[in-house]
This record gives C-alpha cells, structure tokens and sequence, in this order.
C-alpha cells in the first residue's frame, strides 16, 4: 500500500487540521536493566528453561504497521493506528 509523505488531519496541540510528516514507527532498542527485562533474564537462568513457549512456527502472515504522523507546524507526534499489510511505502 502506498502511503503520502504530508497527511492534513487533526493536531490535537494546535487544536485545528495541519500538516503531517509521515513516516512508520519503529521499535527502539530494549533496555537491558528494564525491570522486567531483569525479571525475564533471572527466570531464564539455572534450570527450567524459558518463561513462556517460544513460538517455532509463524503465526501470521502480515505485521501491523504503525504510522507515526509529526505535525509541521509544532512538532507533535501522533501515532495512527496499525494496519494489517504485506508492504507498505510512503511516496
């Protein structure tokens, strides 16, 4: 799916329809001394394996893909719920 580079929709901070830089949302890095990540690294340490079952096979065929719209005019970034696609691409 094609998607536009600038989208005119609603700025929740300017209160009115401007302007939006489109672009997809990415994961960051996880933080390794994250509270859970920690509590996930002690259960998998000594005997006993891994917390939950690691899924082998795939699931799903498609991702969720996010879109992270930054407004022109302020700088503020909403992010447009996922859709279900093969591929997408900003033009």
């Amino acid at each position: 799916m094609n998607v536009p580079k600038e989208i005119r929709t609603y700025c929740p901070k300017c209160n009115k329809h401007t302007v939006h830089a489109v672009s997809i949302y990415r994961d960051g890095r996880r933080r390794a001394l994250a509270r859970g990540e920690r509590a996930h690294e002690r259960e998998r340490r000594g005997y006993g394996g891994q917390k939950y079952p690691i899924l082998r096979r795939k699931a799903k065929t498609t991702k969720k893909h996010m879109l992270k719209l930054e407004c022109k005019n302020c700088g503020y970034t909403i992010q447009r719920e996922g859709i279900r696609l093969k591929k997408i691409a900003i033009e």
